[in-house]
């Protein structure tokens, strides 16, 4: 369990509150009640009061303010005891009290946090509320004694590597009163998401999947002096990242806002710089976005900058190597950035926002009788479905031009399917790796096709085996991405709806088609004018024997 305090929120405001002085007894006390003022919640937020200064109110009218034992040292600007309370009630007469405006505010926050932090021993704080486990928008801190309180959150994370969003304020609590703070504890770091464009999350290898990436700057962005803002996107084997190495610059796109169409000059480094490097594992690519800190704090809190860049599917999208699972390219971003802003190198990182690419097969079976395994047929894949076998049961792969040609990972057994997948883009582009326009079944009379997206495709029967009859329409498969990697695969042979293993059965050929076919017709038509040829023969005979 991992905690760490962060100086600011969103509003990261100090607040100094002054209350009309009065008489207090021992069991006088006041509250600070936080409310988060909208929808957002304090599930998993931890606040803790720190008492600075006891107030003390004299029936004269007058009050005492007096430093705790923790803080009897604490200084600021060379100022303690009596000179620095005057001080802070001199900020708490100025109007702006929030201390992205006021950098004086800004620079006591962090000497007293740096004092809590580094004191020894630690300083038990006077009220400590519990991270709550269900939504609230509203925590209590009750029972405080009057006196000026530095009230700071924390959030308790079960990861070492990420790290949360809290609140730092300084605030006066008087007697038999409540004092209410609104503050809005999201608002102190970027919020990101990632996305494909214009894809179900499925595709065959060899497409280029685009990526955006969308980064919200946090609010109180006013505040700080330095600010780091570092986008860092890890792609498994089965992603191959666009770019050029000479030029890597000019693989990422940056867009401002989504109504901002115009993008920043890539060739300009002064806004942010690309590095793409190999990750440990010897398998991953790493790209990195680094942003300049001048950049980003130009920039207006709340400003939303869009990251373009693609990469393609390849062969290792298939393979469950290193942690690549079995037709799935996964790829991840987290964006590092300054949570303190007084320590620019104090910095969090989101939790990584992941977008998985899925590839799917499918599976033939050719047969025939009872399910007997055939081998020797030959079929064609293709995204068009308009060519129409001849009537002759010749060969017709060479009238089929717009067609899936495929590499051959292994050609079957009888006891194995034979296996193809779609060639990724430097196979398809290299003339010495062999693509397959016809796939033939083995003995097994089995077929898997690997690395296909979503679509519809047709398989056509351009040669059965000798003596087997060739299918004589395609077949066609509807392949469905239902997310998160689940397939649906139907197909439609002749009429019949099915899913799953695409089933073809062959039937033997006879040497008589049945009754009606054109060849029992042929043989019809040529009996009847042989038998009318041979009665005119006869009839011409016995004429001439009667003369």
């Amino acid at each position: 369990m991992k905690k760490r305090f962060f100086a600011l929120t969103v509003a990261l405001v100090m607040l100094i509150a002054m209350a009309l002085p009065f008489m207090a007894t021992a069991n006088d006390t006041g509250e600070i009640v936080l409310t988060t003022g909208d929808a957002r919640s304090f599930a998993g937020l931890e606040f803790r009061a720190y008492r600075v200064y006891d107030r003390t109110d004299f029936s004269d009218g007058t009050v005492r303010y007096d430093p705790t034992l923790p803080f009897v040292n604490f200084y600021h600007n060379e100022l303690t005891g009596d000179a620095l309370i005057t001080y802070i009630h001199t900020l708490n007469s100025d109007s702006e009290t929030t201390i992205g405006v006021d950098p004086r505010m800004r620079a006591l926050s962090e000497d007293l946090l740096n004092w809590i932090r580094t004191a020894t021993p630690p300083i038990t704080p006077a009220f400590d509320s519990p991270a709550p486990d269900t939504p609230v928008n509203s925590i209590t801190l009750a029972d405080l004694a009057p006196g000026y309180y530095f009230i700071t959150g924390q959030v308790e994370h079960t990861s070492e590597e990420y790290v949360g969003h809290v609140a730092a304020f300084l605030a006066l609590v008087n007697t038999d009163s409540t004092l209410s703070i609104d503050i809005s504890p999201k608002w102190d770091q970027p919020t990101v998401e990632k996305r494909y464009v214009d894809l179900d999350g499925s595709a065959a290898i060899g497409t280029v999947i685009p990526f955006e990436v969308s980064i919200l700057l946090p609010l109180n962005l006013g505040m700080f002096d330095r600010y780091i803002l570092t986008a860092t996107d890890t792609m498994t084997r089965g992603l191959t990242y666009n770019y050029d190495p000479a030029n890597r610059h000019a693989s990422v796109e940056v867009r401002l806002n989504a109504t901002n169409t115009s993008a920043i000059d890539n060739t300009d480094q002064s806004a942010y710089t690309v590095a793409v490097t190999t990750a440990p594992n010897g398998f991953d690519t790493i790209v990195t976005v680094d942003f300049e800190e001048e950049y980003i704090l130009s920039l207006a809190p709340g400003t939303k900058l869009f990251l373009s860049y693609s990469a393609t599917l390849n062969e290792h999208a298939l393979n469950a190597v290193q942690e690549i699972i079995d037709g799935i390219a996964t790829n991840s971003v987290v964006v590092e950035y300054t949570t303190n802003p007084w320590d620019h190198e104090d910095t969090g990182k989101t939790p990584p926002e992941e977008v998985p690419v899925y590839t799917t097969d499918i599976n033939v079976f050719k047969f025939y009788g009872s399910r007997t395994s055939l081998g020797g047929a030959d079929f064609v894949l293709s995204k068009v479905g308009t060519y129409v076998p001849p009537n002759n049961s010749n060969a017709y792969d060479d009238i089929i031009t717009d067609y899936i040609s495929l590499v051959l990972v292994s050609a079957g057994s009888a006891d194995a399917p034979a296996v193809y997948r779609v060639p990724t883009v430097e196979e398809a582009a290299n003339t010495n790796v062999t693509k397959h326009k016809v796939l033939t079944s083995p003995p097994s009379g089995e077929i898997q096709i690997r690395g296909l997206g979503s679509g519809a495709h047709f398989l056509y029967e351009t040669m059965a085996p000798a003596t087997y009859q060739r299918l004589s329409a395609p077949i066609e498969v509807d392949i469905v991405h239902k997310g998160d990697g689940v397939f649906e695969i139907s197909y439609s042979l002749n009429g019949f709806d099915a899913t799953g293993t695409i089933e073809v059965e062959n039937r033997v050929a006879s040497l008589f088609p049945e009754t009606g076919g054109i060849g029992r017709t042929i043989l019809y038509v040529g009996g009847i004018v042989v038998m009318a040829g041979a009665g005119a023969a006869l009839l011409i005979r016995r004429r001439v024997t009667s003369r």
